[in-house]
């Protein structure tokens, strides 16, 4: 869960219980400890805590309690009575507002192109340049169209010219035309890129099937920090298009019979990241690639995923740190989670497990469920209740109604032995003492074998 930094917040702890296991309803703020980045400390002395329901406690934040970076957890210091601890990811103000409150957008300046950076002659060339090349309702590629000032008008007819020229060709193939001049030498200088592993943009003729990979989920709004802007809504996006499908980071173009304009249409920006290192990571499970593995990278308030491709590879651009590496891959793989230092180019190879569910009786089946986060993260010590509601057959069943409860793992699985085929049941997530909570229908097949997927879900844990 996400809090934005230096910002009061109101939330529920609890529930708290004594000794007895009895819900607790006079405890004082003076007993909540707050640990940031696990140095703990007391609650800022402006915080406040207000019992709310059977244990339960509205905790008023001040704003102190939220101000360093990282991980917040609020606990209770309490000799005879106990509490859950709550946790917090603590995000810049920015962060917050974009990925959590939608009220701003995440700034994704254009700094550098394969490594170099950009050297502004004066100030705001470079967004200037942007906006003129590509904000058009019809996007062509003329010399008027990136005059920074007063170019030769000369220099700028002949170039104009060509360009009228490139753009009324029917395709790059036909003999006489600049655009087959030009594509030519584009596949001459990518034969040659290419052979020495460079990444490099590749010509119609050049692009293999499969060639291209990673994405880059962020919206080009700035250029070294100045806005580039729409003249008419959807001109710079349909230019700038983002890409999902690989691992080699490019900029790709179409088919041989593409002209230029289509060309720009078709611009695809790759890769996951934004770092200065690249880190390639491949899953298999212990001998062969997993495909569709879902790769997650953090470092501190850094949070990357990835998605691997057949080949069971993903790449990540990643700055210097120590990275806590998660995989998942649902349903039949576990892994459990390690870390990679990052300190220069990486390529790092991790296997998967099988995922081992436990036996049911002869004739009965186990179902399960994974449990995740409100971040899509497989998450651990969910309480999932389930009861039986219906027979498997018409006669001969008094069957028990009571509860059962289970608690995710590590991977976030949870399951239940002993189901039987034909029955019917319901479940919840969160502990017995919600008063209030969703139920989900289940209905185990007939002829339903182990493991059996649980109909899907969502609930709350308090």
């Amino acid at each position: 869960m996400k809090a934005r930094q230096s910002t009061t917040k109101t939330f529920l702890l609890g529930p708290i219980l004594d000794a007895d296991g009895v819900a607790k309803t006079d405890e004082v703020v003076g007993s909540i400890k707050v640990a940031k980045n696990g140095v703990v400390g007391a609650a800022n002395a402006s915080s406040t805590l207000t019992h709310d329901h059977t244990g339960h406690y509205l905790f008023v934040a001040d704003a102190g309690d939220f101000d360093t970076l990282g991980e917040v957890t609020f606990s209770l210091d309490s000799t005879t009575n106990a509490m859950q601890p709550k946790t917090f990811e603590v995000v810049p103000e920015g962060v917050y507002d974009s990925l959590v409150s939608g009220t701003d957008i995440l700034q994704a300046d254009l700094t550098q192109i394969l490594g170099t950076a950009f050297d502004e002659t004066v100030a705001g060339y470079i967004a200037a340049a942007f906006k003129k090349l590509f904000d058009v309702e019809t996007p062509v590629m003329t010399a008027a169209s990136v005059n920074q000032t007063t170019d030769n008008p000369t220099a700028a007819a002949i170039v104009t010219a060509l360009l009228t020229d490139l753009l009324s060709s029917a395709d790059f193939n036909t003999a006489s035309s600049f655009g087959k001049l030009i594509k030519d030498n584009i596949d001459a200088k990518i034969s040659s890129r290419h052979a020495s592993g460079a990444a490099v943009a590749k010509s119609p003729a050049t692009l293999a099937a499969g060639d291209v990979s990673g994405n880059l989920p962020a919206d080009v709004q700035t250029a070294k920090g100045r806005a580039v802007g729409d003249v008419g809504s959807g001109n710079t996006a349909h230019l700038l298009q983002a890409a999902d499908t690989g691992a080699t980071a490019v900029a790709r173009t179409g088919a041989d019979s593409d002209t230029l304009k289509t060309l720009s249409d078709e611009i695809d920006l790759l890769g996951t990241g934004t770092g200065a290192r690249t880190v390639t990571v491949t899953v298999t499970d212990g001998t062969d690639p997993l495909e569709n593995a879902r790769v997650r990278m953090t470092a501190g308030a850094d949070s990357l995923l990835g998605l691997t491709n057949a080949s069971g590879v993903v790449t990540f651009y990643l700055d210097d740190a120590t990275w806590d590496v998660v995989i998942t891959k649902r349903p039949g793989y576990t892994f459990d989670a390690t870390t990679l230092v990052v300190d220069d180019d990486k390529t790092a190879t991790y296997a998967m497990a099988q995922e081992t569910f436990p036996e049911s009786d002869p004739g009965a089946v186990t179902g399960y469920l994974y449990c995740y986060d409100e971040e899509d993260a497989a998450e651990k010590d969910v309480v999932v209740l389930l009861q039986r509601t219906g027979y498997a057959s018409s006669t001969g069943e008094a069957y028990d109604t009571a509860y059962r409860t289970e608690t995710s793992d590590a991977t976030g699985l949870v399951s239940f032995i002993n189901l039987m085929p034909g029955a019917t049941y319901k479940w919840s997530r969160g502990p017995a003492t919600l008063t209030s909570r969703p139920w989900v229908s289940v209905t185990i097949a007939a002829d339903a074998t182990s493991p059996v997927a649980l109909t899907s879900g969502g609930g709350r844990d308090e």
